[in-house]
């Protein structure tokens, strides 16, 4: 209990209350991409930049996500399709790359704008299409979401379609989406 409240105590304006609340909400929100495949990323994103200093929301969510996708993708181990991990990740690093040279030369102001935008636009924004999979596909989806994560954080929605399209059942679908979120 000492050490969490050692974590508490280090993050300036985090209060218990905060802290525990961050805590249901993302068990919550997991439970919600577990069932449905993704979305849970969205609304965990959402009500963290309602309590928390914009400039730690993605940092902070972007841990509480990898866990979340990890053991999601550990407990459906068998299900994962890894035919498209390799391009997907070698596209991660390339986004990663750019994305994190510039994130931090943008001000706040512009990194909450941001974030509204794209909360905005995975609401009420037209879905991604699916096109034929290949390696230069899934580098650039790579790319795109990684180079996006930097910014906004939950970006399943952006990859999502593109991994439906590669799997025929639902299980296969939720454990290759959580193993590439991870």
């Amino acid at each position: 209990m000492a050490i969490i409240g050692e974590i508490i105590g280090s993050v300036p304006q985090l209060s218990s209350w905060v802290f525990i609340t961050l805590c249901l909400v993302s068990f919550f929100t997991s439970l919600i991409s577990a069932a449905f495949g993704l979305g849970g990323g969205v609304m965990l994103v959402t009500i963290m930049a309602s309590l928390l200093n914009p400039v730690a929301v993605i940092p902070i969510h972007a841990v509480i996500q990898m866990n979340s996708n990890l053991f999601r993708a550990i407990m459906m181990w068998p299900h994962i399709k890894f035919i498209w991990m390799l391009p997907f990740v070698i596209g991660t690093i390339v986004g990663a790359s750019i994305g994190g040279q510039i994130v931090f030369a943008i001000p706040k102001y512009l990194l909450q704008s941001i974030i509204g935008l794209f909360i905005l636009y995975s609401l009420w924004g037209p879905s991604t299409r699916a096109i034929k999979s290949s390696w230069i596909t899934f580098i650039g989806i790579g790319v795109v979401s990684s180079f996006a994560t930097m910014f906004v954080g939950g970006t399943g929605s952006l990859v999502a379609p593109f991994i439906k399209a590669t799997t025929d059942e639902r299980r296969l679908t939720v454990a290759t989406h959580a193993a590439f979120m991870s």
